[in-house]
């Protein structure tokens, strides 16, 4: 018999900030990407631009922008008012 010298990895990391929140905890995730889960855009790279977009408009504090009424975070460039106010209350 020949075994293969390579351990199979069991669990390998998960994808994306979503799957990362849920198996690791929010400390595994960048800022930009807590708020990208909070945006929640179909397409990931889409909702990490739109988080960069955000947290730029706040200088990438997240107690800045928890700070922010949601009629402020809307006018940050590509965030609607649901958006905005998923981010005001997710923070």
């Amino acid at each position: 018999m020949n075994r293969s010298t390579e351990t199979p990895q069991l669990n390998p990391p998960p994808d994306g900030p979503r799957a990362r929140l849920a198996s690791l905890g929010p400390s595994a995730l960048s800022s930009q990407e807590l708020v990208a889960v909070l945006v929640g855009e179909a397409r990931e790279g889409a909702a990490l631009a739109t988080a960069g977009g955000v947290l730029a408009a706040v200088r990438g504090s997240l107690r800045t922008l928890g700070s922010l009424p949601a009629q402020a975070i809307a006018s940050v460039p590509g965030i609607g008012p649901a958006n905005a106010a998923r981010v005001a209350a997710g923070l």
